[in-house]
């Protein structure tokens, strides 16, 4: 019998991207047995009406107003848990598509290769087919980098073989219940958006479990949908923000230090198809970052509580 799949799409203003979501996972998944919950950020575009119209198998969620990436997700998750009792909890980006009618048969192969496994992710590609995301090797940083192509040629050429990963990205993550019963949720200060999902990774291998990247399983991930191109220096200030609570959570205190100089260089240089650049607008970076370290340090309590107890449920 076919393990019980919840799978949660967070929307917030993405009418268009969500309703092509649903269609391409509705055409093209053979598994049979799974559930989508749409937990839905306060969306203002129309969006809650066209899914209650055109898409009735889905179980709508309304938050009424922006939850972020992590508090989005964990109210689909404790929604699923508490109706379905799911097997199987998958985060799906609105912004994917899906091509391959055994993409969901093969990420639930994938976690059940292995009892210890505990999150799996999938090879993501760009529409073009081009490479993407095939699961995090190296330094977990590296997210903020965009592409992270980590595997070895010859690893590529294996295509049959599942690979343990430090992290996979959070576009289609694939979360055992019985880890969600170790560590709980995502944890929501990653607000709104950036690092979540490495964090979490992090929490399940310092407990015990694997993350697994299975390149049986490929979807499409249009990605950067849902950013606006005139908010890059807000998007900068929330990676900043989130990458300095990551480290604060999970690093080493010199690999933390190491980030720190990292954090103050990326406001003068940047790094464009392997060339470092001189930032011509730096001046503004400046007191983005300072708040970011304000914000972390107004949180230093929680964080200190947090990273000495990683193996603590967070059910917020």
């Amino acid at each position: 019998m076919e393990k019980i799949v919840a799978i949660i799409l967070l929307n917030f203003n993405n009418k268009k991207l969500v309703k092509n979501c649903l269609v391409s996972l509705r055409k093209n998944t053979s598994y049979k047995n799974y559930k989508v919950i749409i937990s839905d950020n306060g969306s203002i575009d129309g969006s809650n009406e066209m899914i209650k119209e055109k898409f009735k198998w889905v179980d709508l969620v309304e938050n009424g107003k922006n939850l972020g990436f992590a508090g989005g997700n964990n109210v689909g998750i404790k929604y699923a848990l508490k109706k379905y009792k799911s097997d199987y909890y998958l985060l799906l980006n609105n912004d994917t598509l899906i091509i391959r009618k055994n993409w969901l048969t093969k990420l639930v192969e994938g976690a059940e290769s292995d009892k210890k496994i505990g999150i799996v992710g999938c090879k993501l590609i760009y529409p073009d087919g081009s490479l993407q995301h095939i699961g995090m090797h190296g330094d977990t940083h590296l997210y903020d980098a965009g592409e992270v192509k980590k595997l070895s040629e010859k690893d590529e050429e294996e295509a049959g073989k599942i690979q343990e990963v430090k992290y996979v990205m959070g576009a289609a993550f694939l979360i055992k219940r019985k880890l969600i019963e170790k560590i709980g949720l995502l944890d929501p200060k990653f607000f709104p958006i950036y690092g979540e999902e490495i964090d979490y990774c992090e929490r399940a291998r310092k407990n015990g479990f694997k993350i697994f990247y299975t390149p049986k399983s490929t979807i499409i991930h249009l990605r950067s949908q849902t950013t606006d191109p005139k908010k890059i220096s807000h998007h900068w200030f929330f990676s900043k923000k989130n990458s300095i609570r990551l480290e604060l959570l999970n690093y080493s205190p010199l690999e933390v230090l190491y980030w720190q100089m990292i954090h103050f260089g990326a406001i003068f240089l940047s790094k464009n198809k392997g060339k470092i650049r001189f930032r011509k607008n730096f001046v503004e970076r400046i007191p983005l970052l300072i708040k970011a370290y304000l914000i972390n340090l107004r949180d230093i309590k929680e964080i200190l509580h947090k990273r000495r107890h990683r193996d603590e449920k967070n059910w917020d």
